[in-house]
């Protein structure tokens, strides 16, 4: 997932100004029961300034597919947080555990 992120004037956040992120996934933004909550310490910036997160395959291997919604709330070193919400759709596959097909 790619996302920027910006403070109120409009200008693109450091690496550095960043306190956590902390990733929350649900079926429905609606319900209250999360399905993953997790801090994300592993995240990169590309050169366009633009925050990279990954979906591990452990996060996601025990979901029926479907479409979910996610938040990464971004927690700066000054104390703002700022939430953006996400989709994530779980296809179908036929490879899985390291080429098992079924």
């Amino acid at each position: 997932i790619k996302f920027a992120i910006q403070n109120t004037q409009g200008e693109k956040i450091s690496k550095e100004d960043i306190s956590t992120l902390f990733l929350t996934l649900k079926k429905s933004s609606y319900l209250k029961k999360y399905i993953l909550q997790k801090t994300i310490q592993d995240f990169e910036v590309d050169d366009n300034g633009m925050y990279c997160v990954t979906f591990e395959p452990k996060d996601t291997e025990t979901l029926d597919y479907g479409e979910y919604v996610f938040d990464i709330e971004v927690t700066l070193q000054n104390g703002y947080r700022k939430t953006r919400i996400y989709k994530l759709e779980l296809t179908e596959e036929a490879t899985f555990h390291g080429g098992d097909v079924t």
